[in-house]
């Protein structure tokens, strides 16, 4: 942009100097009149006054957006860094969580826990489901029979649904960190590693899109 201002300048002074030598070619500077010499100075500041002035405001007006520019890259360097921090943190929540809930599921494994169940594909479908499944059947029939709530399958469930939820801020984190970057990297590692986990919690209903 510099070049091209400096160009442009440069070009029409050296019209508005030709324009010189072509009104007053072979005449000595000693032979002109003070009122030729006057008129040219104001012809000459007429044209390159504005022409100079223009110029100048376009500089400006390209400085300005150079640096709106550079604003919003550094806007988008900083919310990308702080979006990398927030998606490790939610990772590590999510599996923390997770691992914290130990399932009575004697015949998926002793001590086994929600961690596993969600993400473990070598725990088919099926047995995830069924246990709690199974679980939640006696859950209903102790509420219908005003019997008293079992409080662990009401914590086991409400594990689960903390877990989903800190999977679809990941996916959401994920999908604007990707918007910025202008690739999608990050969607596909976190596919991969929770690939089953993002499935079997909208299998269940926790949650309604996956990465």
């Amino acid at each position: 942009m510099t070049r091209w201002l400096i160009l442009v300048g440069g070009v029409a002074t050296l019209l508005v100097g030709g324009l010189w030598f072509w009104l007053f070619e072979g005449s000595q500077l000693g032979e002109l009149t003070s009122h030729e010499v006057e008129s040219f100075a104001i012809y000459f500041g007429g044209i390159m006054t504005p022409f100079i002035a223009f110029l100048s405001l376009v500089a400006f007006l390209r400085t300005l957006h150079q640096q709106q520019e550079q604003i919003e890259e550094l806007r988008r360097q900083a919310r990308k860094s702080e979006l990398r921090r927030m998606i490790e943190q939610v990772d590590h929540d999510f599996e923390s969580h997770m691992k914290s809930i130990v399932i009575d599921a004697p015949q998926l494994g002793d001590n086994i826990t929600a961690h596993e169940i969600i993400s473990n594909i070598l725990i088919p479908k099926w047995h995830w489901e069924r246990v709690l499944l199974e679980k939640w059947e006696l859950e209903k029939d102790a509420v219908e029979n005003v019997q008293e709530p079992d409080m662990h399958l009401i914590w086991l469930f409400h594990g689960f649904g903390v877990g989903a939820g800190h999977l679809n801020q990941l996916r959401l984190y994920v999908k604007e960190h990707d918007d910025i970057v202008s690739n999608n990297m990050m969607t596909k590692y976190y596919a991969r590693k929770h690939n089953v986990a993002f499935e079997r919690f909208k299998e269940r209903g926790w949650l309604t899109e996956t990465l």
